[in-house]
């Protein structure tokens, strides 16, 4: 998996014109019951690597899109932070959730359009 994540982040990188070096990682564990609220994060752009498969509950939900992401072992997504992708952690409702997040600062150089593409 270590290979996997490398891979990704190459990918975002490259793609989007960031500096890998630029970003920092955090990861995050969600016991049972716990969640995140609707919120935009200040940074320039976020990927988020599902880390386990979580049991029950605990997508990621963009509610303004009207997306609701099943968490999945091994799979990640990319977005810019902009306030049409204010998202939110679902209660975990079973088991528990790890999450690795990497962030790119605002001063990062991303262009993008509202039309980003989940599924790129």
């Amino acid at each position: 998996s270590r290979l996997l994540l490398t891979d990704m982040l190459q990918k975002v990188t490259k793609d989007y014109g960031l500096d890998l070096l630029q970003g920092a990682a955090n990861i995050k564990h969600y016991r049972q019951d716990q969640w995140l609220p609707v919120h935009i994060d200040y940074n320039h752009a976020t990927m988020m690597a599902y880390l386990n498969d979580v049991g029950e509950g605990g997508h990621t939900l963009f509610p303004t899109l009207g997306i609701k992401v099943k968490p999945r072992k091994g799979s990640a997504m990319v977005w810019p932070n902009q306030p049409s992708l204010k998202h939110a952690g679902d209660r975990v409702t079973q088991g528990e959730k790890w999450v690795l997040f990497y962030n790119w600062p605002a001063e990062q150089n991303w262009e993008y359009d509202d039309n980003f593409d989940f599924n790129d």
